[in-house]
């Protein structure tokens, strides 16, 4: 099920995805709207059947240097005095909060929990995280309770140490879990994954929802986030901007604006990238023949045409619709399904590279890493 992940810029974007595409639901940023702009945008998620999720975003509380967001304290979720040694009080409050956001934008029903953030498994965070879980569980009661899991890609290094995290969060009376992880630097499209680090995190997602049966969504995971449907992710979510499709912490130490305008990129699904609307015109020609539908459908001008609000819509349609695609394979077949896609999109990039078609790269490289990834997580969890 396809998320989209809510952010500045978001003009009409929502309501033109969802009639366009396969959308499940929404997750609002309550950083990112005011009181009342945020409540009727919950409102117009729910008017148009969407599934509506509210992201407390308490992680950036708990970096150094402190993290900050725009509409927190209109929202009642300003937590500055967070803290790993915080008492049950505290903890109580900042849950309480998070849950009276919930009443005013109707989201009561599924709550994701506030959490702080992981640089690794056994930081001095791990029991505050666990203590906000447990909380949120006892306040909510545990079916309405997604606990959040906000870590860096680094705290997926080393198994046995996420063994033993599982061991404990397993345990929790939670309906699920919604999980982001922090990628390092801010390049787009994202620098390749280490397939190992990738591995243990389509283990986590197996782990507690094939084999704990929670429910689990992962938070800004874009195109990643069909190998996380393979795993058994129920959820996967991306956004309009890039930095709604990958997810980095460092960005909320302060908040940034301005800067220079992003180079309009399509998805194309038969090469699972995103490529520039140049690369897309120089590869026109001979898509047809190399069996690039979504390319052979397009011309020349009208992609040169692609504004960056135009190319994030379409993004996200496409992104909807091969989310879709793979949810429908049953659980039991997806692996092997999106090791074909990953073959063949990787054979789809070296035939246009024969064909002289200048394309970044990192796309094959990224492509890789992920059928790296996924042979090792299907060799260690068939074992």
């Amino acid at each position: 099920m396809f998320y989209i992940q809510h952010g500045y810029g978001k003009s009409q974007k929502i309501d033109a995805v969802s009639s366009q595409g396969k959308v499940h639901g929404v997750i609002l940023s309550p950083g990112h709207e005011d009181c009342s702009t945020l409540e009727a945008t919950a409102a117009s998620c729910r008017a148009a059947g969407l599934d509506v999720l509210v992201d407390p975003q308490s992680y950036i509380y708990s970096t150094k240097p402190r993290g900050a967001l725009r509409f927190h304290a209109r929202n009642g979720i300003e937590f500055t005095n967070m803290h790993w040694s915080a008492s049950a009080v505290s903890v109580l409050a900042q849950v309480s909060s998070v849950e009276g956001l919930g009443v005013r934008l109707g989201t009561r029903d599924r709550i994701i929990a506030p959490s702080p953030f992981h640089a690794s498994f056994g930081d001095y965070w791990m029991p505050a995280g666990l203590q906000y879980a447990r909380t949120a569980s006892s306040e909510w009661s545990g079916n309405r309770v997604l606990a959040s899991v906000v870590i860096s890609q680094e705290a997926l290094s080393d198994w046995a140490t996420v063994q033993d995290w599982l061991d404990a969060v397993t345990l929790l009376d939670v309906r699920g879990f919604y999980l982001v992880v922090s990628r390092s630097g801010s390049m787009y499209p994202a620098i390749p994954w280490d397939p190992r680090i990738l591995a243990n995190l389509l283990r986590v997602i197996h782990t507690l929802s094939v084999i704990n049966g929670f429910e689990v969504i992962w938070g800004y995971s874009d195109v990643d986030g069909i190998l996380g449907l393979a795993a058994g992710a129920r959820g996967v979510a991306a956004g309009w901007s890039y930095s709604l499709r990958q997810f980095s912490i460092d960005r909320y130490y302060q908040e940034r604006s301005g800067g220079a305008q992003p180079i309009p990129r399509l998805l194309v699904p038969e090469l699972l990238s995103d490529l520039r609307t140049t690369e897309i015109a120089d590869a026109i020609d001979i898509a047809g023949g190399a069996g690039i539908g979504s390319i052979a459908g397009w011309t020349a001008s009208n992609v040169a045409d692609t504004s960056n609000p135009d190319a994030q819509v379409r993004h996200l349609i496409t992104l909807s619709l091969l989310v879709e695609e793979v949810a429908s394979v049953p659980l039991p077949d997806r692996v092997a399904y999106v090791r074909d896609l990953l073959i063949r999109a990787l054979d789809n990039i070296e035939r246009l590279a024969r064909a002289r078609v200048a394309i970044e790269p990192r796309h094959a490289t990224r492509l890789r890493s992920y059928l790296d990834a996924i042979d090792l997580f299907a060799r260690e969890t068939t074992r």
